[in-house]
């Protein structure tokens, strides 16, 4: 006895009884190992008190037996709610072939009480198939599958809304363009940040570095002024010259605020692969200017030059994390021997200068041998994306967890399947060569692009590059995830999974969290919108804020539609985003430009 349910497609549906109420989405997946893809979102209508749920008519696309399609439709009544709970049965019955097949569908529910209002239930479909050629009559059962979906109205707070500036104020571009406010050099970095201080924002553009003072009581942004605003290789538009470095890809600052990292890369490079490094500036708390740090540990070279010190070549994002103590630093890194395994790779910082050096081979097994493995120094992980716990004792890439040793800065893998994740290829049916030993992220459907973690370390936040944001409680001793289980334990674009609905949510690339954890931002970059997600700070929980709050996008984005969304400015494609540390504004680099939006914080 098989059956084959290759999706759910579902019809239109009206509020009950014609009160207004709340409408859920979600999928309910009744899938097979080669069609998983198929599967449809489902909308439910309740009234105000909840006490009628209509759902709208059920299409089940059956394949049983083998050759046999069909659709079966259910039209479901409305189901009355007692206590929370409803369910229903129905029947149906068509001819075909001159035989007469009957199916029924079986579904209870109930509303949840979880942090995000949703519903949670169970649905069976069984076929009843009548005796074909010389084959006897048979049955066929979905057996019993489970759904959820979360109400599509978003959080009723206004807390963590953000708007941009208006005027010039609003953006920072090239030349004003735009009607932003203009600026000397190049701009369209993946990086930016904020001082600890609050009183300064740095960004990476074409071949150096931008220098801004910020108004701690309005957030406005002002290039300071002649060469302190800018360090460039070529010294153009009146900025100070760079002698040891190269086109910035990344940019991090020490914890204290007095150093500043760029990892780099020679774009016309002659070599294969291209020379890279890192180099080190020093910057003045007062004023904010930043200046290279002289001698072997200002710079790192992978071909040693300019007085640098040879280390390893820098992964391609150029990701950089320094340790919150301040005594480590750590990197997206390739392997010593060229190879092309990504690690993420660890430096020592002097406590003087901020400058750098790699660590003792012999502290590190195998890292002096020409075919490096997976050491303490470097281990091998998707470093493209690094964060840490906020007492610095757990490091977290894009598949791996690993526990830190403050002394020494040595990584160690966080032990079980909860210390690694993978996001399993749901268009293969074969399984996935990870599931034995790591975590599946079932919500996600992309590798992961962006990592935060909640200001107490209690949770940590994951963003895929399509359309889905989910957390992770974590355990504080061992560093070890679990996923949030209840509703909304995710936000996800359309909902389902157990994921809260959510909009304009595609392409997470970055993920920030509000100083007082009430509050989850994600940059959607092909949204082109910056997401606002209320966190419930007992449960983890996201819910997207409703209508204009829930989002801010610079008109309609490449993939989704973003009209419910306020407004922003057009400066391109949004890289990253950053918070200040009093929580009162959000930065975004943009292709052509930097968004600065105030942020209700009260």
């Amino acid at each position: 006895m098989s059956v084959f349910l290759v999706g759910i497609a579902a019809g239109p549906v009206a509020v009950a009884d014609g009160a207004t109420g709340d409408v859920y989405k979600g999928r309910i997946d009744l899938p097979v190992p080669f069609a998983r893809f198929l599967d449809q979102p489902i909308t439910l209508s309740a009234s105000r008190d909840r006490r009628v749920v209509r759902f709208p008519r059920l299409k089940v696309y059956v394949d049983c037996p083998r050759g046999y399609y069909s659709w079966w439709t259910y039209t479901l009544p409305p189901i009355r709610a007692r206590a929370s709970r409803f369910s229903v049965h129905r029947e149906v019955a068509k001819m075909r072939d001159g035989r007469r097949w009957r199916a029924s569908l079986d579904l209870r529910g109930a509303f949840s009480s979880d942090a995000v209002p949703g519903v949670v239930g169970r649905l069976r479909a069984t076929i009843w198939v009548p005796r074909i050629d010389a084959g006897g009559a048979r049955t066929c059962r979905s057996g019993s599958r489970r759904f959820d979906m979360t109400v599509t109205s978003g959080a009723p707070t206004t807390h963590g809304v953000i708007r941009q500036l208006r005027g010039p104020a609003g953006c920072l571009t090239a030349r004003g363009r735009g009607g932003c406010t203009p600026v000397r050099g190049s701009l369209g970095g993946r990086s930016l940040l904020v001082s600890p201080d609050g009183n300064h924002v740095y960004t990476i553009g074409g071949g150096g570095v931008l220098a801004f003072s910020r108004d701690p009581g309005t957030g406005v942004l002002a290039q300071l002024d002649g060469a302190s605003g800018c360090l460039t290789v070529t010294g153009e538009h009146g900025c100070a010259r760079a002698d040891r470095m190269r086109d910035a890809r990344g940019i991090a600052i020490s914890p204290d605020g007095t150093a500043l990292y760029i990892s780099w890369l020679e774009r016309f490079s002659s070599s294969t692969p291209p020379r890279t490094g890192l180099s080190v500036l020093r910057r003045d708390p007062t004023t904010g200017t930043v200046s290279e740090v002289a001698g072997e540990t200002g710079c790192l070279d992978s071909e040693g030059l300019d007085g640098c010190t040879a280390w390893r070549y820098i992964g391609d994002s150029g990701a950089i994390a320094p340790a919150p103590d301040g005594r480590h630093l750590y990197l997206d890194a390739e392997g010593l021997d060229g190879g092309l395994d990504p690690r993420v790779a660890m430096l020592h910082v002097e406590p003087t200068t901020g400058g750098v050096r790699p660590p003792d081979p012999v502290g590190c097994p195998g890292a002096q041998h020409d075919r490096e493995p997976s050491s303490p120094c470097a281990p091998i992980a998707d470093a493209s994306v690094i964060t840490f716990a906020p007492d610095g004792r757990h490091v977290y890439t894009g598949d791996q967890a690993f526990s830190r040793d403050p002394a020494t800065g040595l990584l160690a893998l966080v032990a079980g399947r909860r210390g690694c994740y993978f996001v399993p290829d749901r268009s293969d049916p074969q399984p996935d060569p990870d599931a034995d030993r790591c975590m599946s992220l079932r919500p996600f459907s992309q590798s992961i692009h962006a990592l935060a973690t909640s200001p107490d370390g209690g949770t940590v936040y994951m963003g895929d590059y399509d359309k889905a944001v989910g957390g992770f409680t974590r355990e504080q001793r061992s560093g070890r995830l679990t996923p949030l289980r209840s509703l909304g334990g995710c936000a996800r674009l359309g909902g389902g999974a157990g994921c809260s609905y959510a909009r304009a949510l595609e392409g997470a690339h970055a993920l920030a969290v509000a100083p007082d954890g009430r509050t989850v931002y994600a940059l959607a970059s092909f949204s082109r919108s910056v997401v606002v997600l209320n966190r419930d700070r007992r449960t983890g929980a996201l819910w997207q804020l409703a209508g204009r709050n829930g989002c801010a996008a610079a008109g309609k984005g490449l993939e989704s539609d973003t009209r419910t969304c306020a407004a922003a400015r057009r400066l391109g494609l949004p890289w990253t985003l950053t918070l200040s540390p009093d929580g009162r504004d959000l930065y975004v680099s943009y292709e052509r430009g930097i968004g600065v939006f105030s942020r209700r914080s009260r």
